[in-house]
């Protein structure tokens, strides 16, 4: 079993996603991998503005037709030591949710039009 979620004041974990063999647990909401229809990764403006940072951002959709959705700009995985930077927890959590998938696509991140062209 794998948590990921984020630290707080920078001390309290809030938990985000729960994973487990059978499938995984949003806002105390348990789905199973076999629910989950498409992953997709694209990368968005932390703020309005373009000149700022982009951050990576994860939606999962599940038969239910509930989308879960984590950023990579604080998740973290509980357990791992902290780190500064880009967070490693994000791809290997988006790598699960792909690998788990029911049509199991090989999914390249998506890119806004305003993202490609500055």
């Amino acid at each position: 079993m794998a948590i990921y979620g984020s630290l707080h004041v920078g001390m309290f974990f809030r938990e985000h996603v729960v994973t487990d063999d059978q499938g995984f647990s949003y806002r105390g909401t348990h789905h199973r991998w076999s629910d989950v229809e498409d992953v997709k990764v694209e990368e968005a403006a932390a703020f309005p503005l373009k000149p700022l940072p982009r951050v990576a951002r994860c939606f999962v959709r599940v038969k239910s037709g509930a989308v879960v959705e984590f950023s990579a700009k604080s998740l973290q995985k509980r357990g791992a030591a902290i780190s500064a930077g880009y967070a490693t927890a994000f791809d290997e959590l988006a790598a699960i949710f792909r690998a788990k998938s029911r049509h199991n696509k090989l999914l390249q991140p998506i890119m806004r039009e305003d993202a490609r062209s500055g």
